[in-house]
């Protein structure tokens, strides 16, 4: 998860908004794995930044993302919690 703050002035500009990224397995990551190679995987998931988002439940979490933005203020709830157990 990112936060990206575009430069505003006088209040004018891009609001704040956040970037996600998971590991699904079509990119190689290991212990050797350096932030730098992934930054361009991140992703807006949302044009809206406030509007909630939830990972994809076949990653094996719950993870949920409930955005609160203003145009200059970006705050993030995240609740991540295990999955039920399928019967």
């Amino acid at each position: 998860m990112r936060i990206w703050q575009p430069v505003q002035v006088l209040n004018i500009g891009t609001a704040p908004y956040f970037l996600t990224f998971y590991d699904d397995g079509s990119t190689p990551i290991d212990k050797n794995t350096k932030y730098d190679d992934l930054v361009d995987k991140f992703s807006q998931p949302n044009s809206n930044p406030a509007l909630p988002y939830q990972f994809p439940e076949d990653l094996g979490l719950y993870v949920y993302i409930s955005p609160t933005a203003g145009s200059s203020t970006l705050k993030l709830s995240i609740a991540v919690g295990s999955l039920p157990k399928a019967k």
